[in-house]
Order: C-alpha cells, then structure tokens, then sequence
C-alpha cells in the first residue's frame, strides 16, 4: 500500500491511518464495503459539473487505480485532473507537498 517507504510515512500512516483501522467496527465496515457505491452514476452525470473540482489519483495506488477517474474527467469542465507518481492510495500521506499545493489552489 505505501509506495514512499520511510520513517515520516510510516509515523502518519500509523497514527492517521492504522490507529482508525485498529478499533473500526469490522462488522460495520463490511456491510458498507458489500453495498459501496455512490448514490449517483459519476461517470454518466446527467449534467457537466461546472463548478471547481480536483481529481486527485495516485499513479501506483492498487485500491481505486488512475484510469477510472481520468475517465470522468470531461464531466467536469473546470476540473484539475493530477495523477501523482510515487503515490498509492495514500497519496496525502506520500505527496505531501503536492496534494497541498493542488488542494490549496
């Protein structure tokens, strides 16, 4: 899951990311991860959103993968499309730098 392996990431993924996963209710999760879906089509909006939007991806995340969100892109006209290498799934953690200054502007 980490593909930027070293000490600061190791710190925030234990405490912003294990410490949650270590008392989650596993009998919860697994009734949400057997219906997990958004409530809407978000690669079939009935209208473009015209609004800000950024679109983050990590290149090497396994869970959600790039491809489907670059995919949607043109729903979204005004959106920033960011496809960060050396990034996982984690990629807040693995790019702090990045996701900050894309999420800021």
């Amino acid at each position: 899951m980490a593909i930027v392996q070293d000490h600061y990431n190791w710190e925030r993924f234990r405490d912003e990311l294990l410490s949650g996963a270590n008392v989650a209710d596993e009998a919860f999760l697994q009734k949400i991860r057997q219906r997990y879906s958004c409530s809407f089509n978000i690669g079939n909006l009935p209208h473009p959103f015209h609004k800000p939007a950024v679109l983050l991806a990590g290149r090497q995340d396994h869970i959600a993968g790039y491809r489907d969100t670059w995919r949607i892109l043109e729903n979204y006209p005004h959106g920033t499309f960011a496809n960060l290498d050396r990034a996982g799934h984690n990629l807040q953690i693995e790019q702090p730098q990045l996701f900050n200054a894309l999420l800021s502007e």
